[in-house]
């Protein structure tokens, strides 16, 4: 089994997820077609259930008023709970399952209805006796990411560089007048073409963006998941690792 290819992978993955940190509700799931997950050639024979990995994070890590109280700053964009869809533990664990059955790992791959604190030598005695071979228990250890922003200094230089490019254009187009007669009467009306205008604003607001986007920031993330195997039967480790 390539425990660290697949490992990596995942990780990689739910990296990525914690990186992006778009907003309240966003789910922690990625593709699971992308070329860069490795599909066994062979399946291992092992029929296993997967348990809902604890959560070892430190409160600061997912918690904003746990963040501040412990001294730390609260930058813009940080990963917080609150920010994701469902519960981390369990959203981590959902993906997971569906990664191992995705890429062939085991015979079977199946979330069970437990914790991977609540594993007990009777759990796996009468998973053992229900015919499942093996239990992957894990911990999230760290789960967080943030990119700094400047919502400020973005507006600055996106209002200045559209009103830049966009104010002249608008200008130089000027008012155009159209005659038109009806009967005795002349009617009067007065048109702007704010097509060409509209285009310079677009511009000069993207290259704001751009440009912002090029100062230094503060950028951090860190994932850290222990997995464990464990056989029912004989309640050895099959297999553990850690990966970052």
């Amino acid at each position: 089994m390539k425990n660290r290819t697949t490992g990596t992978a995942l990780i990689n993955a739910m990296l990525a997820t914690a990186f992006l940190l778009g907003g309240c509700g966003y789910p922690i799931k990625y593709r699971l077609n992308d070329t860069g997950i490795v599909r066994a050639k062979q399946a291992l024979p092992l029929r296993v259930q997967i348990a809902t990995f604890a959560d070892r994070r430190e409160p600061h890590e997912h918690d904003k008023k746990a963040r501040k109280a412990e001294g730390y700053n609260d930058v813009n964009d940080f990963s917080y709970d609150k920010g994701f869809h469902g519960n981390e533990a369990e959203e981590i664990t959902k993906m997971l399952a569906a990664h191992l059955t995705h890429s062939r790992v085991f015979a079977s791959a199946q979330r069970g209805t437990f914790s991977s604190e609540g594993v007990s030598d009777s759990l796996l005695a009468a998973l053992a006796q229900a015919g499942v071979e093996a239990v992957l228990t894990g911990e999230i250890e760290n789960f967080y990411g943030y990119y700094d922003q400047n919502p400020g200094r973005q507006f600055l230089y996106a209002f200045g560089l559209g009103l830049a490019l966009g104010l002249p254009v608008y200008l130089a187009t000027g008012p155009q007048e159209e005659t038109t007669r009806v009967g005795n009467v002349i009617i009067t009306e007065t048109t702007y073409n704010t097509i060409p205008g509209s285009i310079a604003t677009s511009i000069g607001v993207s290259l704001g963006y751009y440009l912002e986007s090029t100062h230094k920031r503060n950028i951090e993330r860190h994932t850290k998941l222990t997995a464990r195997l464990l056989n029912t039967s004989t309640r050895a480790t099959l297999w553990q690792d850690t990966f970052e």
